[in-house]
């Protein structure tokens, strides 16, 4: 364990707290601002602190918000770019890449993330993302990805609900298609019940997403549902009506519409896969996804969703869901 790892905790930012601030109008005051040797950074996200912080052994604050400076002004996402830098670095260290950059080298992250955006030398292979810099070095055992998109910092070998999650995402390894991890932290659910909890977020958010719905609001509930029915009364004032259920079964269709295009594009099961480090043991916990454990759940999921075995949803479902008639 790093000696500097309290300095990313909690109580390690709340040390160098010094206000908010929100978007026009919101009440909830997400953005955090924080102040430490003299310079002041105007928000950074917990993503931000893991990816390109103590996932790539860089644990003291100020290197922490330095990078995160470097990325927003090169305009590059924070979990993509740490998921591509520790790929990096795991190359380098396996003797597969020929780059000056090792754990915890601040400078050398700084100049890799330069590279990337300047699409300069190697940089311009890793600029396409884990995926594709996978295939480029046929390195894919050490790629974290799913459908191409890098994964962010919930390692679903200790909450389980997010690799079911990661896996059915229509856009990839995508946290915020589906987040369970302070129901399974709280209340410990069943495997079904999990996969029918993923099921549930995926439907509710997407027709979440059609009202331009910030999360942090919903989530800011003490019942995440209590703040649903709010943005479906919200919804109703402009003369619809909806009632909860409806609101759901909405998220519903719009899920498998996007699934349906997935399909158009050849993703079926063999694409709802987990990056094969989650089937490995954690040196710290010991924990794993044994395949046969994912595959169950993966049955599950598909039978409560009413898709096939292949992973497309029924004709009967999509003459149900009105989108076929």
């Amino acid at each position: 364990m790093h000696d500097k790892w309290e300095e990313l905790t909690e109580d390690g930012w709340r040390k160098i707290f010094v206000g908010r601030h929100t978007c026009p109008t919101c009440p909830v005051a997400c953005g955090v601002k924080l102040k430490e040797a003299g310079r002041e950074t105007a928000k950074i996200e917990y993503e931000t602190v893991a990816m390109t912080g103590s996932n790539v052994l860089v644990v003291d604050r100020p290197h922490v918000i330095e990078l995160d400076e470097v990325l927003n002004a090169l305009g590059l996402d924070t979990i993509s770019a740490g998921n591509v830098a520790a790929f990096a670095t795991e190359l380098v260290e396996r003797g597969i890449l020929d780059y000056p950059l090792k754990w915890g080298d601040v400078e050398g992250y700084k100049r890799f993330y330069h590279d990337i955006a300047y699409r300069k030398g190697v940089g311009d292979i890793f600029a396409e993302g884990v995926a594709k810099a996978a295939d480029h070095f046929n390195a894919h055992e050490y790629a974290v990805h799913i459908k191409g998109l890098e994964i962010p910092a919930y390692d679903p070998r200790g909450v389980v609900g997010m690799a079911l999650a990661y896996a059915t995402a229509d856009r990839g390894g995508d946290h915020l298609r589906a987040w369970t991890v302070v129901t399974e932290i709280s209340m410990r659910p069943s495997l079904e019940d999990l996969v029918k909890l993923v099921i549930h977020l995926q439907n509710r958010n997407a027709a979440l997403w059609t009202l331009v719905a910030c999360d942090n609001i919903v989530g800011g509930f003490a019942d995440p549902e209590a703040g649903t029915k709010l943005y479906v009364e919200m919804l109703n004032t402009l003369g619809y009506g909806y009632d909860y259920g409806r609101f759901i079964r909405l998220g519903e269709r719009i899920y498998n519409l996007t699934r349906l295009i997935n399909n158009l594009d050849g993703i079926y099961r063999d694409k709802d896969v987990l990056p094969p480090r989650f089937h490995e043991k954690r040196e710290d916990t010991g924990w794993r996804i044994a395949p046969e454990d994912f595959k169950k759940m993966l049955d599950l999921y598909y039978r409560y969703r009413s898709w096939d075995e292949r992973g497309a949803p029924t004709e009967r479902l999509l003459k149900d869901l009105g989108i076929l008639s």
